[in-house]
């Protein structure tokens, strides 16, 4: 190779580096907007040090017999937030209260309960993540829109309505019982 061709390679690239470090999106910072109430507001700012992960928006919600006290940093009441995994022992508290009311038994059929066509797990296996289940659903579709989701850095279960949701889970046919 020439020594021109070399150094317009070399210099090309150092200008696809710089470009990169410049035009790259700055990292989140949390809101100092806060809304709702104030000393839940100055307890959750002090919450946020700046560790890993992407912030932008913090909220707590306090919950008593008296009622429900909000707070958020970036955002209000009516803001969507993901709530992730937390969802998981909201279910298995709902779950519980339930088979202890007599609503539900742990033992019960899942597909008893909602449409999911041959699935066989119960609500227990369900709660305990003993379903067979996978994660997310395999599907050719459902891999790229959840992959494009992640390349994008937002939420992949956005995309999937409830409808979709159970629709994979009958799909999936998870067969209950210990999974390792």
């Amino acid at each position: 190779m020439r020594v021109r061709t070399r150094l317009l390679a070399a210099a090309a690239a150092v200008a696809v580096l710089a470009g990169g470090v410049l035009l790259r999106p700055a990292a989140p910072r949390v809101s100092a907007d806060r809304t709702g109430d104030a000393a839940i507001a100055e307890w959750l700012s002090g919450q946020w040090s700046g560790g890993s992960g992407a912030r932008d928006q913090l909220v707590a919600a306090v919950v008593t017999p008296d009622g429900v006290r909000f707070a958020g940093l970036g955002a209000d009441e009516g803001t969507e937030v993901e709530i992730g995994s937390v969802t998981k022992t909201m279910t298995a508290l709902l779950l519980a209260q339930s088979a202890e009311a007599g609503t539900v038994a742990l033992d019960d059929r899942a597909a008893d309960h909602a449409e999911l066509g041959g699935f066989d797990g119960t609500l227990e296996e369900l709660a305990s993540h003993r379903s067979g289940l996978p994660r997310l659903s395999s599907a050719p579709l459902d891999t790229a829109v959840t992959l494009l989701a992640q390349l994008r850095g937002v939420d992949p279960y956005a995309t999937f309505s409830a409808e979709d949701v159970l629709a994979q889970a009958a799909s999936a046919g998870g067969s209950g019982g210990d999974v390792s």
